[in-house]
């Protein structure tokens, strides 16, 4: 597994440095000091971030432990999910369309808990939508 984690790590790592330097070349359009390529070139330094944090302790770790197993059912459950949730944007609206999103993704990765299924859900849509649209100013659907 250490091996493992140093591949993805890498893999991150580069992947993040290929991010940050062609957000870097995204157009200038705007009118205040933070261009577009300002939120993804964060996000891409964020990954690269996490890259090197997993090489690291991936090298500091003494004992090795069993990869989990790989269940293809919920992958596939997921990823039927998230088209639907692409599809469900437009019709119901981003509030709505997370909440259910995150209810059901959560549902499937097995939480049963009911406060958690009904809090995380809300909170996480509430937020994200206060985030994008009063924060970063950007209209949601």
């Amino acid at each position: 597994m250490k091996d493992q984690d140093v591949y993805s790590g890498s893999v991150l790592l580069l992947f993040s440095l290929w991010g940050v330097y062609y957000s870097g070349k995204l157009p200038h359009v705007t009118t205040t000091q933070l261009s577009s390529g300002f939120f993804p070139t964060l996000l891409f330094a964020g990954l690269g971030l996490c890259g090197a944090g997993l090489i690291y302790q991936s090298w500091i770790r003494q004992e090795k432990k069993a990869v989990p197993g790989f269940y293809w059912s919920k992958i596939s459950s997921m990823m039927v999910l998230f088209i639907i949730y692409a599809f469900t944007l437009e019709l119901l609206g981003f509030r709505l369309s997370t909440a259910v999103f995150v209810f059901a993704c959560m549902f499937i990765l097995g939480e049963r808990k009911p406060i958690n299924l009904l809090t995380i859900p809300l909170v996480t849509s509430l937020g994200i939508f206060y985030l994008f649209s009063k924060i970063f100013r950007i209209v949601l659907p």
